[in-house]
């Protein structure tokens, strides 16, 4: 009996490797994984935080470049134009206090703040808005859903159902970039397999881990 337990184990062992190498393996290889999204908002404004480790800069040439931990706010006034110029966050994580200004586009309607933090909160946030007309404060709390599938879940879906994602990793060249999406309340992983010439993006169901679109690009 308990030869065929540990038969069993060994199966599925295997099973759960296959087609994907170990995590330890893999992670170095990761320019940017952002693996939590907090959320608050106020009458005025909605603002999202992404947490992510990303390389610096961030950029497509299949090479993992060194990496620091990142806060990306976006911030949606809706309608309320009149308070997206000059506006700024501030924050205070571990004990360190953090400012940065939102960057103004013309032609987007939201303002994004990129602020490179020491370590990347694990528990809610308190951040303030100020600006020309606004001056608030909110907390930022984490809309991951609980039975969300790990990243690391998402990759062997795609490693174990697409061959050149397979002998990507295999090769140990090239870079991966993870990023948790969420939409209305619903969970999604994005992951893209980045070589020097081409680009193997995935769309991946947060809640089942299967692949819901493919896109190739050069």
């Amino acid at each position: 009996m308990k030869k065929i337990l540990l038969y069993a184990i060994l199966l599925l062992s295997l099973a759960t490797f296959t087609g994907c190498k170990p995590q330890e393996q893999i992670d170095p290889r990761i320019s940017q994984l952002r693996n939590e999204i907090f959320f608050g908002e106020s009458q005025n404004f909605k603002l999202s935080a992404y947490c992510e480790r990303r390389e610096d800069p961030l950029e497509s040439d299949g090479v993992c470049g060194k990496l620091e931990n990142y806060l990306v706010f976006k911030i949606d006034f809706g309608k309320s134009q009149s308070a997206i110029e000059n506006c700024s966050i501030s924050f205070t994580l571990n004990g360190k206090d953090y400012c940065e200004t939102f960057e103004y586009k013309p032609l987007s309607s939201f303002l994004f703040a990129h602020v490179c933090v020491e370590n990347l909160p694990s528990e809610p946030i308190d951040v303030c808005i100020k600006g020309p007309n606004v001056n608030e404060t909110l907390t930022l709390c984490s809309v991951k859903n609980k039975g969300t599938v790990d990243y690391f879940s998402a990759l062997q879906t795609i490693t174990n159902s697409n061959e050149d994602c397979k002998k990507f990793l295999e090769s140990g060249d090239g870079e991966l970039r993870i990023r948790l999406i969420d939409n209305d309340g619903y969970d999604y992983w994005y992951i893209g397999f980045i070589s020097a010439e081409k680009t193997l993006s995935f769309l991946i169901d947060g809640e089942n881990g299967e692949i819901i679109a493919q896109k190739n690009g050069a």
